[in-house]
């Protein structure tokens, strides 16, 4: 095989190139080589639409307009001030003392009943344990989270007892 440079015989056409980026779709880059496209993509823009948003700050005028228009019904996200996290029903509550406006519904359905604002230290537990029933007749007030502590041990120990006695 004769030694020297060698010249492509054939040039790389657009068409090849892109069959060679085709061929690429989907495999993984190396550590190395994303750090050469981050180094060569540096301060460029990913889409010339977004270009002219770069450093332009909005006035606080211009972004309670935009909250205020798309805020509640207006918002096609809006599922009526309720939703389920952690288990809870969560309602929205223009007194809510979370930062968020939203609070458990359960805490609301006691704090109606009652009459008044639950004190700091006051729990609200579900009787049968379905944390989506908010009825009222399966809710009931502890006066201190170590009240509902020790109402779940005594409970815990007499299913020990019940299943251990059956044994």
């Amino acid at each position: 095989m004769p030694t020297g440079i060698y010249t492509r015989t054939k040039p790389v056409t657009l068409e090849t190139r892109r069959k060679i980026s085709e061929r690429k779709i989907g495999t993984r880059l190396s550590e190395d080589t994303k750090l050469k496209i981050g180094i060569a993509n540096k301060g460029k823009h990913n889409s010339p639409a977004t270009e002219f948003k770069k450093g332009v700050t909005l006035s606080r005028e211009i972004i309670e307009k935009r909250a205020k228009n798309h805020s509640k019904e207006k918002n096609h996200r809006w599922i009526g001030g309720r939703f389920k996290r952690e288990g809870y029903v969560f309602v929205m509550d223009e007194n809510s003392r979370r930062k968020e406006g939203y609070t458990r519904e359960h805490i609301l359905v006691m704090e109606q009943k009652l009459g008044r604002k639950l004190k700091p230290k006051e729990v609200v537990h579900h009787i049968d344990f379905d944390t989506e029933n908010n009825d009222i007749s399966n809710l009931h007030l502890f006066s201190s989270n170590g009240y509902h502590l020790n109402y779940h041990r005594n409970l815990r120990n007499i299913i020990r007892e019940e299943l251990l006695g059956n044994l």
